[in-house]
């Protein structure tokens, strides 16, 4: 009688454990269909956006270079906004991994947009690897590690100082002392927001006895930081 009690006994846990991972197997496919709605969302968003600024007469003259500058700078700061206040605790996980979808939105507007300019096949891997890399990084290290990609995200206060180099450039004001004050700002927080925090992203992984898949999708990422840096210390104030 005991060893029946023991086998329903059993029996029961196996049945439970089972129900508890089907539960979080649907709860986690509903959560990612919502992500990726929203993603969407954001998509459709930012590409009416970008349609609007350049094909529609302004007061104001947007070139697909500007209008991309403008974009790229809003994502910067609500991505770098929402990852502090995370990191501070100000915003729940929850709430965070939502936010997220700002961002695969943007590096998919970013994809197309390098898709459809490029006219050479070897040209395709450069042009979409920094974006391709960043969305595989959310896509890996949504759940595992939100605090990393919100440490990487911080990146993006460099992003702004860089948009502002390439409108000064598309406005004729390059050569100016703003220019130039917005170049030694953008080597700045290049050097301290990508290469040192992405090293640090790097070194944390390694602590964590993260996987070879973890590290090679964010590897892309670091080392195009690095030549972009110093490609920048190359071309100087230029």
């Amino acid at each position: 009688m005991n060893i029946l009690e023991r086998i329903k006994e059993k029996t029961r846990s196996l049945a439970a454990a089972r129900q508890a991972e089907i539960a979080e197997q649907q709860s986690s496919t509903t959560e990612n269909v919502k992500f990726y709605s929203l993603s969407l969302i954001f998509l459709i968003g930012f590409s009416t956006l970008f349609y609007f600024l350049t094909q529609y007469d302004l007061p104001f003259y947007f070139s697909e270079s500007l209008a991309f500058c403008l974009i790229t700078s809003l994502h910067a700061v609500a991505i770098f906004t929402v990852s502090l206040l995370y990191l501070l605790g100000r915003v729940k996980l929850a709430t965070y991994r939502k936010m997220l979808s700002i961002s695969v939105a943007y590096f998919m507007l970013i994809l197309f947009i390098e898709l459809a300019h490029i006219r050479r096949v070897r040209d395709l891997i450069p042009a979409i690897m920094y974006p391709a890399a960043i969305l595989l990084c959310i896509a890996v290290y949504r759940k595992r590690h939100p605090d990393l990609i919100a440490q990487g995200m911080l990146s993006d206060f460099a992003t702004p100082f860089l948009c502002a180099c390439l409108f000064l450039v598309e406005v004729n004001l390059g050569g100016t002392t703003l220019y130039t004050l917005m170049l030694v700002m953008r080597l700045i927080t290049w050097a301290i927001f990508r290469v040192v925090n992405f090293t640090m992203i790097y070194l944390a992984l390694y602590k964590r006895k993260a996987s070879i898949g973890e590290y090679l999708v964010f590897t892309p990422v670091v080392l195009m930081s690095y030549y972009w840096f110093g490609q920048f210390l190359i071309n100087g104030l230029s």
